[in-house]
């Protein structure tokens, strides 16, 4: 048995490689297998171990044996055994495809990733991280230079397809020319990997063996008449090159770095503001193919050369190569040799490991749900930073202007909410209109110079002008023009849905000659009683608040006279990253796709492993619903971003003065903003799913469990006196009373009168009958089918209440909290330990529990003899016969003699 004491350094840790130096009585010989357990101490996920593999190097022989384990040594995991006996390994088992790849690719990305290895280091390798940091450098250097040169095979003007991010402009041939000149410095850096790597340093390192002895106060070797001294271990040397050749890597890094900063500074001189920012992007394109394609490529060709064609064990570490080979002799008699008798393993008790892994189980079901919960709960705020960001707060300011503007003027006489016939209509138009569109004279009569294409508030730019559109009921009189050519949609109005298509007035050019134009519209009798509505459309841009304004403004004509007038402004975002809150969204919505991958892959894999009991559950059914919201929003996004540039790009060519409409990108805004706020319900929702692990936070889904049945039943026949009851009212009061003019509203109007608002005395004035059915209505609705309601889901709570605290609670995360903190700050007893179990049936029998003087009068016999081989060793170099009794005879004679030669000595 070993003890390490108290360490320079952390041991046993995850992830980590710890080599040890131990030393024996005498040779251990071919080994065959090796005994592996642990004493399930620590705290956590602490108390599982994953093994590797372990390897027994002999330093006399320089024989090696590997012993691969791969498992888990842990109560949680596997099997969970922590104790298990390991075969030396085989020639077939180091040869195994799988187990080389895995370590090939495993130590090739710790060591052989150019910029991974820099964190990532194998401790006992040669190759530094300083010079690491070094090549890294030397390779982005290159890249800045090759970049500069291959930059003249980049187009002026990106394609129609380049993605722009802010200054910088993401192409196909900016992409191709990054991997192009990642390919080209891809050798010289290899090379001056290569010389580092297998660089000999240029004076051996003394042996960690001889270390590891003077440490321990033991000779390496005993002088003794007649005994030769061995002939140092051979060892197999790997390739390496002569010390000097660091130098000459040294010299080739510093050479591309200055060679690079030189030419880098004679191009870039050259180029302009556009040109650097294109050369920048080729750059970060460089860096991330070399991080994410280039090494990652070459470490899995490499695996698979080394373990599929060639089968190549993974060569060790450099570590021994690099230092002094090691002073030892061939001989077993340096250190007495021990008896065989030593402290037996206590055993393992099987009913106290079963309650540890069923504790452990718990743990780990607690910390999933806890680890849910935390994710659940940024994945929340994720979604509620979208539906923030989604909505700018000055749109709502942005339509109040825009109402003052052209709707509430506060003159009788032009104010559009008291337009009621056509004359009203165009003196709105000529006088509010006219006056809005275009900005007028300062107070003091000086023309607005600077202000070309705002509106009168000067600070709300038209895109384009704006039209005036005309539905008739007979297409003849005039030039129809269709809605695939306007780019417009249906409109849904107070009396009716429109068509996009219409017939179309163009308010452009000077200010006068659209008055003019008007005029002669109203002459010609251009709103006439074929005119079903018209609608005055325009699109604006605000800067200041980085909103883009749609606004329709629309009258209809009512067949029996008069008019109807409504209006519509929304303020829409189409350029959110312009600022840093903007690039926090875009953070964020990355993060929102990362959220629903993760969530198609967790339902995808439940999918599979539960198959058809999978659609037996209804919150996987709210899991489904939620995936099918998220993609829908993500192709919105898309979407709207395609469309999104391709206005942009018709705004920024015509510089603003050609007719655009904003129609479709805001219908795709606002349903996307309609998928984000589902979301963000079907989430806050979804939340009480994840409070299931307390009894008291499920009574709510395990009452809607026990009366859904019920519930059913209950909702259908609620349903059909419900839609009854509608049809009915809106018969009685549809040629009367607006708010039951068809059966939407009728619908919208019985549920509020179920929620007790409701116009009675206007029912009871205009249909007597209708005031009757009324009291039916609330009867039988809200007295007699709420009850009932009422009276289901009370059953199902008693019942469900009466099973409730029958039922262990196994998931009370306070509890659990509680005690995780406790144990952390010491107030809580350790943890047992279980040791592994002995083979030896005596010493199992001891085990057992049931003769533990006998166990104890055991161990001290096992002291009292490793006390006597202590003493036959030190004091008598291992000259006495143990094993015969008479051995105390014989120690006053040695004393002695060991006294004469003493004397002698002096």
């Amino acid at each position: 048995m070993r003890t390490f004491g108290k360490p320079k350094r952390p041991i046993f840790r995850k992830g980590a490689v710890d080599a040890f130096v131990m030393t024996t009585s005498r040779s251990l010989g071919p080994l065959n297998y090796m005994r592996i357990w642990h004493d399930n101490s620590g705290i956590g996920t602490r108390q599982s171990w994953f093994l590797n593999f372990v390897i027994v190097k002999d330093i006399q022989t320089g024989e090696k044996y590997e012993f691969i384990a791969n498992r888990w040594f842990a109560v949680e995991e596997d099997d969970g055994q922590v104790d298990r006996l390991l075969p030396v390994a085989g020639l077939e088992q180091k040869k195994d495809p799988n187990f080389l790849f895995n370590t090939h690719s495993q130590r090739n990305l710790y060591d052989e990733h150019l910029w991974f290895s820099v964190f990532m280091r194998p401790p006992r390798s040669r190759f530094t991280r300083v010079q690491r940091v070094s090549c890294c450098m030397a390779f982005l250097y290159l890249s800045m230079l090759t970049n500069a040169m291959w930059y003249g095979t980049v187009p002026q003007h990106p394609t129609s397809n380049a993605l722009r991010f802010g200054p910088f402009i993401l192409s196909t041939a900016q992409i191709g020319v990054g991997m192009m000149a990642n390919l080209i410095i891809f050798p010289p850096s290899f090379l001056i990997v290569f010389l580092f790597r297998k660089s000999r340093p240029r004076k051996l390192r003394p042996s960690r063996i001889d270390r590891a002895l003077d440490l321990d106060g033991r000779p390496q070797y005993i002088s003794s008449g007649g005994v030769e001294q061995s002939k140092k271990m051979r060892r197999k040397k790997r390739f390496s090159l002569p010390w000097w050749f660091v130098v000459l890597a040294w010299l080739l890094v510093i050479v591309c770095i200055a060679v690079s900063v030189f030419f880098v500074w004679a191009y870039g001189i050259q180029f302009g503001n556009e040109k650097t920012c294109k050369w920048a992007t080729s750059l970060v394109t460089s860096f991330f193919s070399s991080v994410l394609i280039v090494e990652p490529l070459k470490i899995l060709l490499m695996a698979l050369l080394f373990s599929c064609i060639f089968k190549v064990e993974p060569s060790d570490d450099d570590a021994d190569e690099d230092e002094e080979d090691p002073r030892l002799r061939y001989d077993q008699e340096w250190i007495p040799e021990r008896r065989n008798e030593g402290v037996g393993y206590r055993p393992m008790n099987q009913t106290a490991l079963q309650a540890i892994r069923e504790k452990r189980l718990q743990e780990v079901r607690m910390w999933e749900i806890i680890k849910e919960i935390a994710l659940y709960i940024f994945y929340l705020w994720v979604i509620l930073i979208l539906s923030y960001g989604n909505r700018n707060p000055n749109a709502f300011y942005l339509k109040d202007a825009f109402d003052n503007a052209f709707l509430r003027i506060g003159n009788p006489d032009v104010d559009f909410t008291k337009v009621v016939t056509t004359s009203d209509y165009w003196s709105w138009l000529n006088g509010v209109v006219m006056d809005q569109l275009r900005a007028q004279n300062w107070y003091n009569g000086d023309a607005p110079w600077g202000f070309k294409g705002f509106l009168d508030d000067r600070v709300n730019r038209l895109l384009g002008y704006g039209t005036l559109r005309q539905v008739r009921v007979r297409p003849q009189t005039c030039l129809y023009t269709d809605a695939s050519e306007m780019g417009t949609l249906p409109i849904v109005g107070n009396l009716d849905v429109y068509s996009g298509g219409g017939y179309v007035v163009e308010l452009k050019g000077l200010e006068s000659e659209i008055r003019d134009r008007l005029v002669t519209l109203q002459g010609l009798d251009w709103i006439d009683r074929y005119t079903r509505a018209v609608f005055l459309e325009f699109f604006t841009y605000n800067a200041q608040v980085n909103l883009f304004g749609v606004c329709r403004v629309m009258v209809e004509m009512i067949p029996g006279g008069g008019m109807v007038p409504s209006s519509r402004f929304d303020g829409i975002t189409l350029l959110p990253y312009q600022t840093t809150f903007g690039v926090f969204i875009l953070i964020c919505e990355l993060l929102f796709l990362l959220f629903i991958l993760y969530f198609t892959y967790q339902c995808f894999r439940a999918c599979c492993r539960e198959k058809r009991q999978y659609f037996h559950q209804y919150w996987n059914y709210v899991d489904m619903t939620t995936l099918l919201l998220g993609w829908t929003a993500v192709g919105l996004y898309a979407y709207r971003y395609v469309v999104t540039r391709d206005i942009l790009e018709k705004i920024f060519e015509s510089y603003g003065n050609e007719y655009v409409n904003l129609q479709h990108v805001a219908l795709i805004d606002e349903i996307f903003g309609y998928m984000i706020a589902f979301l963000t319900f079907i989430g806050m929702v979804s939340f009480i799913r994840l409070l299931r692990f307390n009894r008291r936070m499920g009574v709510l889904a395990a009452t809607m469990r026990q009366c859904w049945n019920d519930l059913l039943g209950f909702g259908f026949v609620f349903f059909t006196f419900f839609i009854a009851f509608c049809l009915m009212f809106n018969l009685f009061f549809y040629t009367d009373l607006e708010e039951w003019r068809n059966f939407v509203t009728a619908f919208e109007t019985c549920f509020s009168m179920l929620l007790g608002k409701f116009k009675f005395d206007s029912m009871r004035q205009t249909n007597i009958v209708g005031a009757v059915f009324f009291f039916f209505f609330a009867l039988s609705m809200s007295l007699v089918m709420i009850n009932i309601l009422m009276t289901i889901i009370i059953r199902a709570f008693e019942v469900i209440k009466t099973d409730l605290f029958k039922q262990p609670n196994e998931y009370e995360v306070m509890e659990f909290l509680w005690a995780r903190a406790k144990s952390y700050f010491g107030l809580s007893g350790r943890r047992g330990r279980v040791a592994p179990t002995s083979q030896d049936p005596q010493n199992h029998d001891k085990g057992n529990g049931k003769n533990q003087g006998d166990d104890k009068a055991w161990e001290v016999n096992q002291k009292v003899d490793m006390l006597i081989h202590h003493i036959n060793t030190v004091y008598f170099h291992g000259n006495l016969d143990l094993s015969n009794k008479d051995w105390m005879k014989e120690i006053p004679q040695r004393r002695n003699i060991t006294g004469r030669n003493r004397n002698q000595f002096h």
